[in-house]
């Protein structure tokens, strides 16, 4: 009888969320960028200027693009981990192309509950926005300025912040690198009349979610195998076992991410809609569990063709990984709801240490409903 291979750790849950609010602002940015003027800028730079489209693209993009891009981008990452932990405020970017004031806004239900300011740029170009007195604070600026401000102590700490934080929620950290990339890409696009979401790029996302998993999993499984190792060859079959451990989370985690992505793209129109991002972050701790249930049933469908394992045995193995996955999806679901306003770094310890409860529990009970190996 063969022994019961390792599980693998929870699903990365935020990694699922970053790789879906990234997947969500490359399939809107075109009409931000539109509306925004960075497209007609660069149309302007190729045609009227005679700039090859790329870097036609890539000059608009640093000059105007980068800003909407920021707007876009904090307005879905703060959605999609509002979903993913049942907070019940979204975000958007503000409706009103040419408020001078608001560039993102925060939503519950219908109902406009809080906004942001967003600036991209120097040290100096944030600094004097803040100065300005114009817009409400905190503003939100991108890492590399706010750490030049809060290091110099020009400006008061609290009156500038690398996020959209609000009601408990919060985005992932701006930067500035990362809203140029997105805008000069997307306009490098919209030139050549592509999409700004492909199906490669779908791939590429889910993939990356998929790489932080695998990782994570390797490490925990080659350190747990390497403090029972006595001997040269208890070392190499521990990193044998981390790499499959690694590899069957890589896989996990990557079909989780592309199903939220898929599922999202499907059903996107052509405006940016937080409810429906909102809700299909909501899907992620089901979507997770349920996608080590299909990676480890194929690894013990393969062992059972090979005839490594009996029938009986392979049954056994798929249900107890389904009562572990259950354990773990209920486990991290209840987490969410009881923190839904709590701090955003205690939400996220209680949706990890839900899910690794639930996994425990689900699989006490698949040991005493099938035992030893089979299990």
């Amino acid at each position: 009888m063969s022994k019961r291979k390792k599980i693998p750790v929870p699903p990365l849950q935020y990694s699922a969320s970053r790789a879906l609010s990234e997947a969500a602002a490359r399939r809107h940015i075109r009409r931000y960028l539109t509306r925004g003027g960075a497209a007609g800028r660069a149309r302007a730079l190729r045609d009227r200027d005679g700039l090859h489209p790329d870097d036609a693209a890539d000059l608009a993009g640093r000059q105007m693009g980068k800003g909407h891009a920021a707007e876009l981008s904090q307005a879905t990452s703060y959605t999609a981990k509002n979903g993913l932990g049942r907070r019940r405020e979204r975000a958007r970017p503000n409706e009103k192309a040419n408020d001078a004031v608001i560039d993102v806004e925060v939503l519950r239900g219908s109902q406009v509950v809080d906004g942001a300011q967003v600036k991209v740029g120097s040290t100096r170009y944030v600094k004097a926005a803040i100065e300005s007195g114009k817009y409400p604070v905190p503003l939100v600026a991108n890492k590399e300025a706010r750490d030049e401000l809060a290091a110099d102590g020009s400006i008061e700490a609290a009156s500038v912040v690398d996020r959209l934080s609000s009601w408990g929620g919060e985005a992932e950290v701006l930067t500035e690198s990362a809203a140029i990339e997105l805008s000069s890409t997307s306009l490098r696009r919209v030139l050549h009349n592509k999409k700004t979401l492909q199906h490669i790029d779908k791939l590429v996302i889910a993939a990356r979610a998929g790489k932080d998993a695998a990782l994570l999993n390797f490490c925990a499984a080659f350190g747990e195998g390497l403090t029972a190792a006595r001997t040269a060859e208890d070392v190499e079959r521990a990193a044998t076992e981390a790499l499959s451990v690694a590899a069957r989370a890589y896989a996990r985690d990557t079909l989780q991410s592309a199903f939220l992505i898929w599922r999202f793209d499907h059903k996107a129109r052509s405006r940016y809609s937080a409810g429906l991002l909102h809700k299909t972050a909501g899907m992620s701790l089901v979507a997770g569990e349920a996608a080590e249930v299909v990676v480890e049933s194929v690894v013990d469908l393969a062992l059972l063709a090979r005839g490594d394992i009996e029938e009986k045995t392979f049954w056994n193995r798929v249900a107890s990984t389904a009562l572990r996955g259950g354990g773990g999806a209920l486990g991290s679901h209840l987490g969410a709801t009881i923190t839904r306003d709590a701090p955003a770094w205690m939400q996220a310890l209680a949706i990890i240490g839900g899910g690794f409860a639930g996994r425990h529990l689900g699989g006490q009970l698949a040991q005493r409903l099938f035992g030893g190996h089979d299990a």
